[in-house]
């Protein structure tokens, strides 16, 4: 994935997630402030159920203005007086029943007995089935709950018998699903609408960054390949230069900085069409096995010289299409890599394998190791970890960033584990026949 996508996505990242927090947190508290005055407003009618035993009082009075043993009913005979102060005073300033007609009391003595129904409209229930409904409610061991869609206040009087006030809301919590799924709904609608307009807008967002990318990697190119003219003239004149001055220390360190300017360049040209993706492939089927056993053997003297021990486990015949010389390349850098951080007496082992669709190989070398906040650093163009062992060994930095951009142009990875003062392995793997082809006809 390339700086600009990764760009983009976080610029669209960062939208959608503002944006999902602030609807999130707007839609939360609509649905527990909706939820709470749902419950408020029932527990506080049943309160009155109770204190009223059990009758809803009829009509609503403003409390405030009427005697403190005003009575509530229109119907003497079937409503009691409630005393003003026996109600809480967000009760007496809020109090509005009209919606809760679906209510019934249930009053039962100490012992268990029915003794009353009360219930403004003849109920779907027996007296059995009453009881046992009032039994269930009392299990839950609570003064006040929601029981089957339906809320309770248990009151015990002081005669010692037992009101159970009812109401059903069971429609009204059915709507109250319904608006929450509704909003679930809603929400994830508006975040697929931010997502599709945020990628919209990272579009523009990005747009300066990427003429600023395209200038420097046009500069990279242009620059590298002016640079390769003078180069080889530099080198074509040492060559000349050389038999008439055998053995001059200078003209060695010249010839020694062009190669290494030579190979800057060549690298630098490789990462500009890489990145502008005019890099051809020579894409053909090939033996995944041998490829991997040719890149690794040309070091097996270097190795033997500076006093290590290389280890090759390759698992045989295994096909794969692609370029060789690239998958090679990429082999060779990590070879490279693993002799140039290992002192001497280490070991190199490199292991190729297949699992499943997947080709990997791992180049596994004893040494320094590598820490956790440096192993995305060292992918990085022109980083070097240690620069005193990379002016003793050579090279600029490139190779890994060379390696990974590879490997991600033909569906791979490339990772790093390490254990400090111990070891570290580089883990190279390639996606399957398919996945690659599709890489390459981006």
């Amino acid at each position: 994935m390339n700086v600009l996508k990764k760009l983009r996505i976080q610029v669209v990242f960062s939208i959608v997630f503002v944006l999902m927090m602030i609807l999130a947190m707007i839609l939360f508290a609509l649905a527990v402030s909706v939820y709470k005055r749902e419950n408020r407003a029932v527990f506080d009618f049943l309160q009155v159920l109770c204190q009223n035993e059990g009758r809803k009082p009829r009509p609503p009075i403003a409390f405030d203005k009427i005697s403190p043993l005003t009575d509530f009913s229109e119907d003497k005979n079937h409503a009691e007086k409630i005393p003003n102060s026996f109600l809480p005073s967000k009760i007496r300033r809020n109090l509005d029943f009209r919606d809760m007609h679906n209510y019934f009391s249930v009053k039962i003595s100490e012992s268990g007995v029915l003794l009353e129904v009360i219930s403004d409209a003849p109920l779907n229930y027996t007296d059995y089935e009453t009881t046992q409904f009032v039994k269930e409610v009392l299990k839950q061991e609570k003064e006040k709950g929601i029981y089957e869609g339906i809320y309770y206040k248990v009151y015990k009087q002081i005669l010692g018998d037992i009101l159970v006030c009812f109401v059903n809301r069971r429609g009204e919590l059915s709507v109250l699903k319904r608006f929450y799924m509704y909003s679930v709904m809603i929400y994830g609608v508006a975040l697929l609408v931010a997502f599709i307009f945020a990628w919209i807008i990272s579009g523009f967002v990005v747009q300066p960054v990427k003429l600023a990318f395209e200038k420097q990697k046009q500069f990279v190119a242009d620059a590298s390949h002016e640079l390769k003219t003078p180069i080889a003239i530099i080198g074509a004149n040492l060559d000349v230069l050389m038999p008439d001055f055998v053995g001059n220390k200078w003209l060695g360190y010249i010839k020694e900085e062009n190669l290494r300017m030579s190979y800057l360049v060549k690298n630098l040209l490789f990462l500009a069409r890489n990145d502008s993706e005019r890099d051809t492939d020579n894409v053909t089927d090939f033996d995944f096995s041998q490829a991997v056993e040719r890149a690794v053997l040309p070091f097996e003297s270097v190795i033997f010289e500076e006093g290590k021990k290389l280890e090759l486990e390759i698992e045989e015949h295994m096909a794969f299409t692609g370029d060789e010389e690239k998958i090679k390349q990429v082999i060779v850098i990590l070879v490279d890599n693993a002799i140039k951080n290992s002192e001497k007496g280490a070991v190199i082992r490199v292991n190729a394998c297949s699992d499943g669709q997947k080709k990997i190989v791992r180049v596994f070398n004893t040494g320094e190791g590598i820490s956790v906040k440096e192993r995305e650093k060292i992918f990085l163009r022109f980083y070097r970890s240690d620069s005193s062992r990379a002016r003793k060994t050579g090279g600029c930095g490139l190779g890994l960033s060379i390696a990974l951009a590879i490997a991600e142009k033909y569906g791979g990875s490339i990772t790093v584990d390490s254990k400090i003062g111990e070891w570290v392995e580089f883990t190279f793997s390639l996606s399957s026949k398919r996945k690659y082809l599709s890489f390459l006809n981006r």
